[in-house]
């Protein structure tokens, strides 16, 4: 069986950036001008989601034989998040696991197949947003403790890079009570800008982006990873489902062979966290057209895929990490040979790459001796 985590691919920055960093109004406009809304998932984050399922029908229809060749939903299960932007990211995604010819008999053969999406409200989703979910509260109260010590001299001992981030955006930063909101959606938004061609900030240089795009990372990980229990209770019950699944088809259950969740970055973050995954990865950065976006910040698209894997009397887990590889994602200009962006092997906690499935459970076991199950 296998479990694929998914990041939603690129999209335009949130609203709240035109306020905050006015000299990137042209930019916005412009995706405003293809018809993406603040937030949502541009053509090019279409493309990301739609590689990445033409990856997974070559690996687990094609190559390891898991799912069926034609649409079956007792194979498959796709979730998503309630946004925009992860839906549609799941059925992009969908659209290339089964494309035209390989749905029902009797649909239009030159569609693609409509899967089934399920997703929750996101006050009610423990699943992929326990911290808007169940968690809520309490996450409120960890991050203005965060942003009232730590995240406060974090942000004060880079007081110059938040001055030169307020020179080029136009707006003074260094004393509004929502930096920390604001360091996020403005280096996303560099981001984003980026990976869409867009113009950057001219005067801001190479060195000063990667500074403040770590800087993001750091000052976001403080926020929702900095005690042990957050590294538990922000995964919500996405570990105990998965391990639900492994053991209902190790027992031969009639369960889906793969099922996909589609969210937000800090589900994933969530997950390699509680895992304790090293994201510290050998040879080229995650992208290896954008060498300055810091590895650990999990670009548009990333997706962790766990794999349970059986042979004889031995049952193992392996964790996967794939990201987009090709900087042309359209279709339309792939050869016919082109080679399919292949996921990189990572480890969880003291686990070797191929973790014996009793101490992959044993990591989950330790973590929660620790710091109890999300509910608590």
């Amino acid at each position: 069986g296998a479990m694929v985590i998914s990041r939603h691919g690129t999209r335009a920055p949130n609203a709240p950036v035109e306020e905050w960093c006015p000299n990137l109004r042209a930019n916005l406009a412009v995706y405003r001008g293809v018809g993406v809304a603040p937030g949502g998932l541009t053509g090019k984050g279409m493309q990301e989601l739609f590689e990445m399922g033409r990856f997974v029908r070559s690996r687990y229809i094609h190559d390891l034989e898991l799912l069926p060749d034609t649409y079956d939903q007792s194979a498959l299960i796709t979730q998503a998040v309630a946004s925009e932007r992860t839906l549609q990211s799941a059925v992009a995604w969908g659209q290339a696991l089964y494309p035209p010819g390989f749905g029902t008999r009797g649909y239009y053969a030159k569609l693609p197949v409509p899967l089934p999406v399920f997703s929750a409200q996101k006050d009610s989703d423990d699943l992929m947003e326990t911290r808007k979910g169940l968690c809520r509260t309490r996450l409120v109260l960890e991050i203005e403790h965060w942003d009232r010590h730590e995240g406060k001299a974090l942000l004060e001992r880079h007081g110059h890079l938040i001055d030169r981030l307020s020179e080029q955006c136009g707006r003074n930063l260094r004393d509004h009570p929502n930096l920390g909101d604001i360091l996020k959606e403005v280096s996303d938004a560099f981001t984003m800008d980026y990976f869409m061609g867009l113009p950057r900030l001219a005067n801001l240089t190479l060195v000063e982006r990667e500074s403040l795009r770590r800087l993001a990372v750091h000052n976001m990980f403080g926020r929702l990873f900095y005690t042990d229990a957050q590294k538990t209770y922000m995964a919500g019950s996405l570990p105990a489902e998965i391990t639900t699944h492994f053991e209902a088809l190790l027992s031969g259950q009639g369960v889906a062979r793969l099922r996909s969740f589609h969210g937000h970055r800090e589900m994933l973050h969530a997950f390699a966290f509680f895992f304790n995954v090293s994201l510290d990865l050998p040879g080229p950065r995650l992208m290896p057209y954008i060498p300055e976006f810091d590895a650990s910040a999990l670009p548009p698209s990333s997706t962790f895929i766990l794999e349970l894997h059986k042979a004889k009397h031995d049952v193992w887990v392996d964790l996967l990490l794939w990201r987009p590889c090709h900087e042309d994602l359209d279709p339309a200009h792939w050869p016919a040979n082109m080679p399919q962006c292949r996921p990189v092997p990572l480890k969880m906690g003291d686990c070797p790459e191929h973790c014996p499935y009793d101490r992959w459970k044993a990591l989950i076991h330790r973590r929660l001796e620790r710091t109890g199950d999300f509910e608590k």
